[in-house]
């Protein structure tokens, strides 16, 4: 069984869905998991998510939002209202997440001196 940590991803996206595919298979490639990615999509229309990431909307691991006015600031507001836990990670949608990076990211955040 796969292990998530308690974080959400947040991922304003805008016109670019061959990247944006590539940094959500990235993420869910890690050795842990998210428990949740939100993607606030400004393309119209809709971006068409290709089958291996629909699996992921269904199980609700992936959340698609749509949003009709581009903006970034916007966007990341509209994914933080969204986001049921407490550690949230902003991401743009061209990075490649290594496989460690969310296991590193919630040690950091549940360190007592860090507040």
């Amino acid at each position: 069984m796969e292990y998530m940590v308690p974080i959400s991803v947040v991922i304003p996206t805008y016109n670019r869905t061959d990247v944006l595919f590539d940094t959500i298979r990235s993420i869910f490639s890690g050795k842990k998991k998210p428990s949740e990615v939100i993607v606030v999509d400004q393309t119209s229309p809709a971006t068409m998510f290709p089958e291996d990431l629909r699996k992921l909307i269904a199980d609700g691991m992936l959340t698609i939002l749509h949003e009709k006015i581009p903006s970034s600031t916007r966007s990341r507001n509209i994914g933080l209202k969204e986001a049921s836990n407490d550690i949230v990670l902003f991401c743009d949608d061209d990075i490649l997440v290594d496989e460690n990076t969310m296991e590193i990211l919630y040690q950091r955040m549940c360190q007592k001196n860090i507040l």
